[in-house]
């Protein structure tokens, strides 16, 4: 294998690309490769967990905390190392159109109910109208089709 060919199978193998606080989905690319546009149901995303005890901090503990919003991927490298005890950054595995819960409430060892703030670094936005991404209903041209394009674009008065 060349080298270009190893970092390539890196790549693709280690998944979990971000871009601006955003996922980068790849796929390997070939000369018969039909374009088509994939169904992405389930993304990475980073999340803040604030206001953890120390006691919370094990690897354990934060996959458990995190199941409440997604499937555990990792956590950065300040939150392995307890670098920087402000909060804890983990990446979860979460379906797109989820809800994306603000606190996690939990019972700790001693049955005394526990709440930790949620912040996310990023969110998609997905339409329930055409339940396409990058777009709210709200902002949706794909249901009122080409004359809300061809007025925004100064093609037709009203």
């Amino acid at each position: 294998m060349t080298h270009y060919e190893d970092q390539q199978q890196f790549v693709l193998n280690n998944g979990h690309l971000i871009f601006d606080n955003k996922p980068v989905i790849i796929k390997e690319w070939h000369p018969e490769m039909q374009l088509v546009k994939h169904e992405v149901k389930r993304i990475p995303l980073w999340m803040k967990l604030y206001d953890l005890d120390v006691k919370l901090w094990g690897i354990e503990c934060l996959k458990k905390l995190s199941s409440g919003v997604g499937k555990f991927i990792k956590c950065d490298e300040s939150t392995f190392h307890k670098n920087f005890l402000g909060f804890a950054r983990i990446m979860v595995e979460v379906d797109i159109d989820q809800s994306f819960p603000t606190v996690l409430n939990f019972l700790d060892e001693t049955d005394k109910s526990q709440t930790i703030k949620v912040v996310y670094d990023w969110l998609p936005l997905s339409c329930t109208k055409c339940k396409g991404l990058g777009h709210l209903a709200e902002n949706c041209e794909r249901v009122e089709g080409l004359n809300k394009w061809v007025r925004k674009c100064g093609g037709l008065r009203e």
